[in-house]
């Protein structure tokens, strides 16, 4: 039988060879350039023509209306405070 440590030197021999020749393989890479990208089957879309100002008010109403998780569907009276949940104060600005 193998003594253990002379089969973990053989191995770790075998390592570092491998390593080396994994090295030396790929330092002797001969880069052949970039692939070539296939068409795009698709054109780019035209630009988004500009959104009514009020677009977003009326967006923001509706998931407002629309909240299942709001009971009231109007905003808190009391502003959320950090300290009220117990934990550590953000650090100041």
């Amino acid at each position: 039988m193998i003594r253990s440590g002379l089969l973990e030197r053989a191995l770790w021999a075998a390592t570092v060879v491998i390593a080396s020749l994994g090295a030396l393989g790929t330092m002797r890479a001969v880069p052949t350039g970039w692939p070539a990208l296939p068409a795009l089957p698709w054109r780019a879309p035209a630009p988004a023509e500009p959104l009514p100002p009020d677009t977003v008010a009326a967006a923001a109403d509706a998931i407002a209306a629309n909240d299942p998780f709001r009971l009231d569907h109007r905003p808190s009276t009391v502003a959320y405070r950090v300290e009220l949940e117990g934990v550590a104060p953000p650090p100041p600005p």
